[in-house]
């Protein structure tokens, strides 16, 4: 996707901007009730804000640039097995090192009895509960405390999302915040997924053109998690860091 801008290149844009009034004022006429607060701030979009490398990589990039990490949580979304990001929170691998070969070595498990992983197809994700009893989400907020994430951050933007529609309506407007609120940070790329390809191409690109086109900017996304590698990327988006091993361990969740 042709649309990411340099961090510190969206920075500047973002201060720019956010002194057009003119910009501003057109793009608040049509955004009105939109939760995302305007500042110089960093978004991570998720269902759930969680504990994965990329969660302490987003809050030590936005650290280091002088921008204030917000976690969007859209939690009230339904949970289905075929999408990764969903699953992501419902099978966790920790990352502990390299193996005596060179791989990786991994501890995994669900949060919940996997057999009955089917039947949690169309279940809002904020109603999943874990084996241990408590909330999907609640266990993702103790996991982000052990690695000293800040759950004050967290933004649930469900109610905003749902009251505009299903993700071609709500995207445009999404977007269209991201003009001049803060900076998103996310990654459209999706190989091997045929499935997110499409949303990407029905979904994401139409409502980029859509912002370009209604107020003449486009909205300020950065490329992450910045890596080296493809597998290092993998790894980040992934894997957990293994300091959530202790409170897993102690609720007998893995």
């Amino acid at each position: 996707m042709k649309y990411y801008w340099g961090l510190e290149e969206a920075k500047q844009e973002l201060q720019r901007r956010q002194r057009d009034d003119k910009l501003r004022e057109k793009a608040e006429s049509i955004l009105k009730d939109c939760p995302l607060p305007e500042g110089q701030y960093g978004f991570l979009a998720r269902h759930v804000a969680s504990a994965r490398f990329e969660d302490v990589q987003f809050q030590t990039r936005c650290r280091e640039s002088g921008l204030k990490a917000i976690w969007l949580e859209f939690s009230e979304d339904k949970f289905v097995t075929v999408n990764p990001s969903k699953m992501r929170l419902i099978k966790i691998r920790v990352y502990c090192g390299k193996g005596k070969r060179g791989g990786d070595k991994l501890i995994s498990g669900y949060l919940v009895d996997p057999r009955k992983l089917n039947f949690l197809n169309g279940v809002p994700m904020n109603r999943i509960y874990c084996k241990n009893g408590e909330p999907l989400t609640k266990v993702h907020r103790e996991m982000r405390n052990s690695l000293g994430l800040n759950n004050g951050n967290v933004l649930d933007i469900s109610k905003w999302l749902k009251s505009i529609g299903p993700a071609k309506q709500y995207y445009p407007k999404f977007f269209m915040a991201l003009t001049h609120r803060g900076i998103l940070f996310e990654s459209f790329e999706s190989p091997g997924f045929p499935t997110l390809d499409k949303f990407n191409e029905e979904v994401v690109i139409p409502a980029i053109e859509e912002t370009i086109e209604k107020l003449g900017v486009e909205p300020l996304i950065v490329y992450h998690p910045t890596c080296i590698s493809s597998e290092e990327e993998a790894k980040i988006l992934n894997y957990y860091p293994k300091e959530v091993l202790s409170y897993l361990n102690t609720q007998g969740l893995i």
